[in-house]
């Protein structure tokens, strides 16, 4: 089989322990002070259980002048922001790339 052609590394319990072990050195916050003169938007929610809220105030802070739009969405959870608010969303984002692709 396929399946038991694959190194040991490649189990799923080595993978985890790999992931685990360099979690810690992904720092949102630091890289997006890199980004030269490229903006960003921020949509968050703030129901959101999986990346707390306060990450967002984080990641905005040390983006600066980087980010050029932010949006927190009360009672919105992780990735649905779309869902709730679907014609904000679209605004704000269409808004954002016609401004930086031009």
């Amino acid at each position: 089989m396929l399946r038991n052609s694959f190194p040991d590394f490649f189990r799923a319990t080595n993978v985890v322990k790999l992931f685990l072990m360099y979690i810690d050195q992904i720092k949102p916050e630091r890289s997006i002070t890199k980004l030269g003169n490229r903006h960003v938007i921020l949509i968050h929610g703030d129901a959101d259980t999986t990346v707390p809220v306060s990450e967002f105030y984080h990641l905005r802070q040390a983006g600066g002048a980087n980010i050029v739009d932010s949006w927190v969405l009360p009672d919105v959870t992780h990735a649905a922001a779309f869902q709730k608010q679907k014609t904000e969303y679209l605004e704000r984002v269409v808004k954002f790339f016609r401004q930086e692709l031009n």
